[in-house]
């Protein structure tokens, strides 16, 4: 009789949760994090601190890096428009959940690596302190019991398309039942359930969004291959997503594959020749027609995608229907910052300014061979760290305000940083330079170019790192070797 109560009170809390969620003001207030790693080794190197936080504003991953001192502490101050989970990463990475006006104070042992046991030795002081003590509590119990990503991957893999969803309808059934039990034993409040409802809820929709892209490249099918789209029916079923669900962060990697699996998917299926050659056009228009008209998933969805194309320096989009993306986005934490983004963008595009310590090689009638040449000539007797990108490498460009950083700390020693610009188009290249502050020497390679030195310093891929010793040898080269890391800080460090 008591199990049945409990379960009962249980049901009756988790729906009354759902049915009356947090009234939530989006008005844009200051967050503090502080606190302090404890054992915290400052000779190992390892004393970055990163706060990240998913940004539907701007349809981007935010990180806020701050040093540790010498005894441990650390302090971060960023802004939101509302409660939301942010990622604490050092070692490892966990969870907290953040509200405008907070100021949190979290203790941690900086030994582990393991994401675990990280939740048995994390404190919390000041606001939201009980709330994310429940948070660590759950989280540390479900990454026990979860299933693997090796488990998943197998799944998406074999599975054909009607078991796939029944596999993930089952890991949906015994998720519930882990929340269930979960609220009965730990009686979190309103806002804790509602995060793990919508984790619940973005999770599993994710999952079946991602399986087609998966279910293709696991196999090595044919570039035609599509699956049914009878296959997306379940779409009809996702609630409606409001600004409380917001709070699970990782809502925007569930929007991210709703428009590049579902909207790309069906737009690509059902449009001629003509509307193909004008894809952005397309899929801003087919956004608007196969998202849900309730909650805010439509609104997401084309915030999203515009500021995925300012985000490229590419404006004409905006421009062309300025008034009809205010007339749908119409929530203040996604019009503002997409409309910021917007006058950002084109005063960098009109009016570019680059960093005072660049030295900028553009286009040249040179050989690769003769820049190549130069580039070891010119940083004689120094180790020379060189970045490989792209303008239209997303990944690539994250990194730049970590190479600043790295570029600060080696100020003073016989390190040269040199960037080599592949494959892009020149003038998107100058306005990425100024957007970004970038320092360094600075080489655009055209198409004969940047084929030589994808040889020499083999590239598969963007962004490359390669590391070049005092005499001009090449040490390291990969997509590991990331800027202000520790194991790239290491090499360099051992070659002065």
């Amino acid at each position: 009789m008591r199990t049945i109560l409990f379960f009962t009170i249980s049901i009756l809390t988790l729906l009354s949760s759902c049915n009356n969620p947090t009234v939530i003001h989006e008005k844009k207030d200051i967050i503090i994090i502080a606190g302090k790693i404890i054992n915290f080794d400052r000779n190992s190197g390892k004393n970055i601190l990163t706060i990240y936080i998913n940004d539907n504003g701007r349809a981007t991953q935010l990180n806020y890096p701050t040093k540790v001192d010498s005894l441990g502490n650390f302090h971060v101050k960023f802004d939101r428009y509302y409660p939301q989970d942010v990622m604490i990463a050092y070692k490892t990475n966990f969870r907290i959940i953040v509200h405008p006006g907070d100021s949190l104070y979290v203790e941690f042992n900086g030994n582990t690596r393991q994401r675990t046991k990280i939740f048995e030795t994390v404190k919390y002081s000041g606001d939201a302190a009980e709330l994310n003590s429940k948070l660590a509590k759950y989280l540390k119990n479900y990454f026990e019991t979860r299933p693997s990503s090796k488990i998943i991957h197998e799944k998406e893999k074999i599975l054909n398309a009607a078991n796939y969803i029944k596999f993930q309808d089952s890991i949906r059934i015994a998720r519930e039942a882990f929340r269930d039990d979960f609220i009965t034993s730990h009686k979190p409040d309103k806002e804790l359930i509602n995060w793990i409802n919508s984790d619940i809820q973005c999770s599993y929709y994710e999952k079946l969004l991602d399986y087609p892209d998966r279910h293709k490249r696991y196999n090595k099918l044919s570039r035609d291959w599509r699956i049914e789209e009878e296959y997306f029916d379940f779409i009809s079923n996702i609630k409606p997503l409001g600004i409380e669900d917001l709070i699970y962060s990782d809502t925007r990697w569930f929007i991210n594959r709703f428009l590049n699996d579902y909207i790309w998917e069906i737009a690509w299926n059902h449009a001629d020749s003509i509307s193909k050659r004008n894809a952005d056009s397309l899929i801003f228009h087919q956004i608007i027609e196969l998202s849900p008209n309730n909650g805010l998933i439509k609104q997401i969805t084309l915030n999203e995608f515009v500021n995925s194309r300012l985000t490229k320096y590419e404006v004409a989009l905006y421009e062309k229907n300025e008034n009809l993306i205010k007339t749908i986005i119409t929530k203040n934490f996604l019009i503002e910052p997409i409309n910021n983004h917007y006058y950002e963008t084109k005063k960098i595009i009109e009016k570019p300014v680059l960093a005072s310590e660049i030295e900028v090689n553009g286009t040249t009638d040179k050989s690769a061979i003769e820049i190549w040449k130069n580039i070891l000539n010119d940083n004689k007797d120094k180790v020379i760290y060189i970045d490989c990108w792209a303008t239209w490498c997303g990944a690539c460009i994250s990194e730049f305000p970590n190479s600043n950083k790295m570029m600060e700390e080696y100020k003073d020693k016989d390190v040269a940083f040199v960037y080599l610009c592949l494959k892009s188009k020149e003038k998107q290249w100058k306005t990425i330079l100024a957007d970004k502050k970038l320092k360094g020497k600075h080489y655009f390679l055209n198409d004969k170019q940047s084929a030589y030195f994808v040889k020499v310093l083999k590239i598969s891929g963007y962004p490359t790192y390669s590391i070049i010793d005092r005499k001009g040898q090449i040490i390291r080269t990969g997509s590991s070797f990331r800027p202000a890391h520790v194991e790239t800080e290491k090499i360099i460090n051992q070659l002065l």
